[in-house]
Parts: structure tokens; sequence; C-alpha cells
């Protein structure tokens, strides 16, 4: 038996003190045991402790304490875990001595508290308690030495302490271990603190040199390296870090997005690509500049936009992609930066946002933990990929082999217009796609986990698996119509309409229609692709007309009138040339220059050559009314570009000298405007 009760059967108490139930009943006929009728167990009487003389309720106390059984010693009343700020040897003591205080109040049922903390004291400065309790009693102690044992002294304490101050107040005080801060800590700490972030034992010598201490004052070198080790990572790395930097060491605030369906929130950022790529029109390296566009909710790319850097245009074009892709978002969450904030996307009136009906929202300036999410993505996606290449230019690249790259390409470039390392910029938009597409289909460790139906493990789910589940869950896409679409990415601005033209940009639009509105306030949508048109609406979004570049327009004279007037003017040039001429070689003493050439001697090819001319010249000049028709160079430079052009991009090789001129070509201007007419007006524009 091992729980005191108030009161035993005979059978019960022989087996504790170890005597006949014939010696039981002797001993309380001799001792005037007082008993009361046993109920529910088949009859009889039980014996009343309250009744039993002192020796014999002491040893029925040793008998119950030898027989107790860890179970029921070292299951207490549960404490209530209140002492946040305890420590684990603290803890420990406590339940000790809670242990302990149960193992006395069970046995003081029997033979009384007074007597039972008596008793198990005694047992234990004897050592005679059982095992598990005999260890419980020296971790409750909390003192050193073996002999310092338990006192029913003590006992009566911790039996008040915990009636008057719960379970917690039985665990033993820490000492104080905080010591006052040496006093050259605080000199050595204002040179440490600096942002130039000196080491420890330059700031140990310059220290010692500056003679601030006194002789002895300073201690040995391990002993300062140990001390500021105490001081924590941001106490010790302010005035080293900046505020910005600092955050990386202090805690954070995670979000949670759970309850966020496809389309509540998209997020952006731009990120300069980590390699190197052929410019789209001179073919020189660039490092093109990428805007990303994520749904928080399932970590999905839903859009992208690359162009050679960061603008209004190219985050509206990042936009339009994912509003494409995913619908329209109710928040749109990015940076303060000048491709985030600005007239084109966040206008009060015209913005791009407004007009979707989207709510942009900016982090706080400097926070790019707040934006973890597309942060995140540029590592995992972008700069990930970007080391597949050769022409990764990340700081971790080798700088040899980064070196090496270097060299070849603009070698490459130099000579053959192009670098068989570097990708053209449509291989780069199409590596681009093939990355992202890559991204979404990846495990995410951000999202839930689901069992592969493939494989039958468990993994994270990708980013479209979490979009596909939550869209057939009854989350809402709002996807606008290819119209609506043309029209909600097309740029507007308010403009004064004066005698049928609004003004954009420096060009001049007009239509009949506008008649009405002389003098009034207009939005005018521009296509920034297309400068021919623009599209007119009253200030209530009412279409009114389109109208055209310059419509209003005709030649000023006859065309004929103009050539003539041309020519007129090129005879007069050539003469004023003719007579400086003259000037010049007058004043070194020189007469001008015949109009015939000096004889000269020909080889025969020559002569053959001279001849196949004049034939053809006497030949042209027998065919009446015929003119030798005028070159357009210009166009003929052109065309010899785009035949060599198409040459590289079918993989063939081209001579050297047809390289290195379509790699100076590439670079004028002529070439340029050349190349945009032909891009966005087609071959006819130029002549093809």
């Amino acid at each position: 038996m091992t729980t005191p009760q108030v009161a035993y059967s005979t059978k019960e108490l022989a087996e504790l003190l170890c005597i006949s139930e014939r010696g039981v009943r002797g001993k309380a006929e001799r001792e005037g045991w007082q008993s009361r009728p046993r109920y529910g167990r088949g009859g009889g009487s039980e014996w009343l402790t309250a009744s039993f003389p002192y020796a014999t309720r002491e040893k029925l106390a040793g008998a119950l304490i030898q027989q107790s059984a860890p179970a029921v010693l070292l299951d207490p009343t549960p404490a209530p875990v209140s002492a946040v700020n305890l420590k684990d040897w603290q803890r420990e003591i406590r339940d000790a001595r809670l242990a302990i205080l149960d193992a006395v109040a069970r046995l003081g049922q029997a033979v009384g508290m007074l007597e039972a903390e008596r008793q198990v004291a005694a047992s234990a400065a004897a050592g005679t308690l059982p095992e598990h309790l005999q260890a419980l009693a020296l971790k409750a102690n909390a003192r050193s030495g073996k002999d310092r044992a338990l006192s029913a002294a003590t006992l009566r304490s911790w039996r008040r302490i915990h009636k008057n101050h719960g379970p917690d107040g039985l665990a033993p005080k820490a000492p104080e271990t905080t010591k006052p801060a040496p006093a050259w800590l605080g000199h050595f700490l204002k040179l440490y603190r600096r942002p130039t972030k000196p080491s420890v034992r330059q700031c140990y010598e310059d220290l010692q040199s500056s003679g601030v201490l006194p002789e002895g004052a300073l201690p040995a070198l391990r002993t300062v390296e140990r001390e500021i080790k105490r001081l924590g990572a941001v106490v010790l790395n302010k005035g080293r870090m900046g505020p910005r930097e600092l955050k990386k060491l202090q805690a954070y605030t995670k979000r949670s997005f759970d309850d966020m369906d496809p389309g509540d929130c998209f997020t952006a950022d731009g990120h300069k690509a980590d390699i190197e790529v052929q410019h789209p029109e001179h073919g020189q390296p660039v490092r093109p500049e990428i805007i990303s566009v994520l749904d928080v909710a399932t970590r999905r790319c839903v859009g992208w936009s690359a162009e050679l850097h960061e603008s209004s245009w190219l985050v509206a074009d990042a936009i339009r992609h994912s509003v494409e892709q995913a619908g329209i978002p109710a928040l749109f969450y990015v940076d303060n930066g000048c491709g985030f904030r600005n007239q084109v996307l966040g206008g009060p009136a015209l913005g791009m946002l407004v007009r979707l009906g989207t709510s942009p929202t900016h982090s706080i300036a400097y926070n790019s933990q707040a934006r973890g999410v597309i942060e995140r993505f540029n590592g995992s996606c972008w700069v990930r990929s970007a080391k597949q290449l050769p022409t990764y230019m990340r700081r971790d690249m080798d700088p040899e082999a980064k070196q090496r790259v270097f060299k070849r390409t603009r070698a490459e470039i130099s000579e053959r217009g192009i670098s068989s390392v570097m990708l053209s910029w449509k291989e780069f938009m199409d590596w681009a796609q093939t990355k992202v597409d890559a991204y979404n289909a990846r495990p995410h460790t951000s999202l839930p986990r689901i069992t592969d139906p493939e494989t039958g493990r468990t993994r994270n789910m990708t980013p479209n698996e979490r979009w596909v589940q939550l869209v057939a869950q009854g989350a809402e896409i709002f996807k606008p119509s290819q119209v609506e679409l043309d029209d909600l990415f097309r740029p507007y601005v308010l403009r004064t309409c004066r005698r049928c033209t609004v003004a954009v940009f420096g060009n001049s639009y007009f239509s009949p229609a506008l008649d009405l509105h002389h003098e009034r306030e207009v939005q005018v949508g521009y296509d920034i692709h297309d400068a021919s048109r623009v599209w007119v609406r009253d200030l209530d979004g009412k279409i009114i007309c389109t109208a055209g570049l310059d419509a209003n327009a005709k030649p000023y004279f006859p065309k004929p009138v103009i050539e003539q007037a041309r020519e007129k003017r090129a005879a007069a040039q050539l003469k004023r040339l003719e007579r400086k001429e003259a000037t010049v070689l007058a004043a070194v003493g020189k007469p001008a220059l015949e109009a015939s050439p000096a004889a000269v001697t020909l080889t025969p090819s020559q002569q053959a050559a001279q001849a196949e001319l004049v034939r053809e010249f006497e030949q042209a000049q027998a065919t009446p009314g015929r003119q030798e028709p005028k070159r357009d160079l210009k166009r003929e430079r052109f065309l010899r570009a785009l035949r060599l052009e198409d040459l590289l991009a079918r993989g063939e090789e081209i001579p050297e000298t047809d390289a290195r001129w379509l790699a100076g070509y590439r670079t004028t201007p002529e070439y340029l405007s050349m190349r945009d007419l032909y891009e966005n007006f087609g071959p006819a524009a130029v002549g093809v």
C-alpha cells in the first residue's frame, strides 16, 4: 500500500507492520485503537490512525515511506507554468521540492503533518529513504556537502512558501551575476564602434598607446576579447553598422499569407541581370533590367518584362503581362523607386493602376526585408539561373574566369559583331521565360506540403499547383478582355485642345471631330510604340475621336518646285567652293587646278576598264531622255547591314572586313533611325 489513509483494515496493518492479523487485533486491544465500519468492501471494520499512539504512528510512517513508489512521489499537483524566466536548474529544484512536499502531505494523512515532516527529514538524514526519494531530497536541498541533510523546519518552510506564493515560490533565487562594467570598456568601445570596423587587436593597441588609461588598467588581450563577446552582437555592432544593416541582426516580424487568395496582392521589384547579353541595336554587351511580378498568396511569378534600364514603361509592361496572365490585383506592393512611383502608374486621375482599380502600396524606404517574397525570388530564380551561363558577372564569380570571358566577348564582337558565349537579345528573352516557367513548377518551401502523386513522397507545393488549388476552391480572378487591356495600358495625359489640335511630346495631332472642344481639357491616350495617332476622350472618359499625326498638314509648295530650289541651291554652293579654292591656291602662289587631269600611263587592264566605261557612257548619251538614277547610299548601307545581320542570325560566317564594318555602322545615328523605321513601320518604310 503506497498512499497514506485515514483508516486501515486489519489485513493492511498486518502487511505494513510486518505482524500477523491476530497480533494487530491484540495490539489494538492493548493500545485502545478506535474503529469504524468499513463500507463497500465486504463489511467489517477498519482502524483509525488518529487513535494510534505515537510509537505506532511512527512505525507506520516508516513503513509507508519504504513502500512508496516513484510514480506516486514524482507526481505532485501540477504547477502552473508561469515563471518564464526560471533557468533549467531552478525548475529542477522546484519540481524536486514539490515532490518531497507531496510525499509529506500523503504521509501526513496517516500520522499528521508534523510527524510526517519529522519522519521524512530523519529518514533523509539517515539515508534510509527509497533511492528515488533520496535523490529528490538531495536535489531539493540544493546545498553542497553530504552532511547538509533536510530538516523538519525546512520542510515546514517549504510548505508555508508553497501555500503563500504557489509552486514557483519554491524555486531558489539565481545568484546575482551582474557586475559593473570594467573601467576600460567604455574607452575601448569608442574605438571599436566605428564604421571602418577595426579589429579587436587594433583597438587594443590604439588604447594602449593613447595613454587614456593608467598603467596596468587594461587587462590582457584575451580578457578583452572575452569581455566584449558578452555584450551580444547587436550591442557590439552599434556604430560599426548603420541602422539599416543592423536590422539583419535584430528581431523581425514574420507575415502570414494563409488567408490570402490569388490576385489579392501582387508584389514587384527590379533586378539588374547578373549576365551580359548583346544590345538589341548595336550588339555591344549590356546588363538588362528585369521587372518581376509575383502573386503573394501562391508565390507564382505572374508576369515579367526586360529592358535596358528600369523605367515606368518597363514596369507598365510587366504589369500588363501579369494582368493578361493572372488578372487584376487588389493591391500592388512595391518599393519607392522611380520606376514604381510616377504619374504613369500612380497618377491620381489617369495612372494605370487607378484605371485598373488597383491600390498601390509602397514599403518603407531602405527596408528590403519587408519585401522578402520578391527579394527571395530574385535570388532563387534570376541569380541561381545566371550562374549557369559563362557571362555571369556577380561578385562571387572567379576573377580570372570573369576576365577571360570579358576579353573574349569584346574581341569576338569587335571582329565578327557577335559573340559565341553571349546571348543575343532574343535568346535572352527566351531564356528568361524558360527560367520563370521552371520556377513556377518547382516546389516552394513556404507553400503547404502534399504527397507527390508520382513518387508518393511528401513535398511542398509548386506555385502553379497552389494557384490551381486556390482557384478551384473559389478564388475569383478578374481578367479583362483584349480590347479592355489595350485601353487600360494606354497612357493618358491631360491636354488643352486648340483649333482641333492636341500636342503630345512635341507632336501635333489633328481631327475635325475636336471642333466642339476648343480651349477645353481632354484626355489624350498614346501608344509608346506608335506615334502616328492618339485617342482623345472627354473628362468623363467618353471617346471623342482618333487624331492623326499632322493630319492637317500639306506641302507648302508643289514637289517639283521644292526639287528645283534644292538643285539651284546645290549649284550655288558648288560655285562658292570653286571660288574659295581659287583664292586659297592663289595665296600660296599656285595656279588653280585644271579641269582636265594630267596625262598618266595606264596598264593594259586599266586601259580595258577605261574603254568599257567610255562605251557605257556613250551608250547612255545616245539614248534620248535617259538619265542616270540618283543612288540612295543611305538605303544601300542599311540594306547591306540587314543582309549581314541575317547571315549572322543563321549562324553563317561573314568576312572580317564586313564584320568590322557592321560593328561600326551599328553605332551610327543613321543605322539607329533606319532600324526604328524598319521595326515600327515595316520594310516598306526603308524601301525594302
